[in-house]
């Protein structure tokens, strides 16, 4: 079963010059394809439509590309594939009025970091991500940067051992959003002991429910309803009361 979990984490200057680099690549990468799947018919491509597949193999020596890790890079490519796809299908069930196709992006984009770019000890709170050999020249050239790897460290980490997915959104002011999809073992039913509650959701009454057991049926949330009762009828005398001043 996968489960995921969002949070913000402190980084290092370096960290962020690293993950701002990626971020701004992913946005241009973005465009590139786009433009491609946008003007396919008069580009003279080698396939007859670029999908996925092609773009993913074809972009891989685009400067952009290389300065991600081949699988975020491949995922940039895959969300922008799965763009059009929506697009196509509200075309042909005319589900949406005048679908849009995606659009080119403005500003940097999260990234999407895959399993075998993530390397993660057990019940540690750091993980360890790769960096493009093409990223790690320009930061050493530019910004004497000789990071090798990313290190990424929050308390979420230890909780998430077998961690599938981290996608990473632009930082900010030594802070950076993440999402952490991870998985965890199926949780095992319970052995059947023949003991049922069915449980009918009413309008006067919260519940009606019936125990397989006794076989007595009974009603709860009489007093819940009250309550809600109470505060609805305030809600509506003091919005009553402001609407009165506001038009004054």
């Amino acid at each position: 079963m996968l489960l995921s979990v969002k949070t913000v984490i402190k980084i290092k200057n370096d960290e962020e010059n690293i993950i701002g680099h990626m971020c701004y690549s992913a946005y241009k990468l973005w465009n590139v394809c786009n433009y491609e799947r946008k003007n396919y018919k008069e580009l003279n491509l080698p396939v007859e439509y670029p999908d996925w597949y092609y773009q993913k193999k074809a972009h891989k020596e685009n400067i952009w590309y290389k300065q991600l890790p081949s699988q975020t890079a491949q995922e940039v490519c895959k969300e922008l594939d799965k763009g059009w796809k929506s697009f196509y299908v509200l075309l042909k069930t005319k589900g949406v009025e005048n679908p849009k196709p995606p659009g080119y992006k403005h500003d940097n984009k999260a990234i999407t970091y895959m399993q075998n770019g993530i390397t993660h000890e057990k019940d540690s709170e750091k993980v360890r991500l790769t960096i493009s050999r093409t990223l790690k020249k320009y930061m050493k050239e530019q910004y004497d940067i000789c990071n090798e790897y990313l290190y990424l460290e929050n308390k979420i980490f230890k909780k998430t051992d077998n961690i599938k997915q981290i996608k990473i959104y632009p930082p900010e002011n030594g802070k950076c959003e993440i999402i952490v999809i991870y998985e965890i073992e199926n949780v095992k039913p319970d052995a059947d002991n023949g003991r049922y509650l069915s449980i009918d959701i009413g309008l006067h009454n919260l519940m009606t429910c019936y125990s397989s057991v006794d076989g007595e049926s009974f009603i709860v949330g009489r007093k819940y309803l009250s309550i809600c009762y109470y505060y609805a009828k305030e809600i509506a005398r003091v919005q009553s009361q402001w609407y009165g001043i506001q038009s004054k």
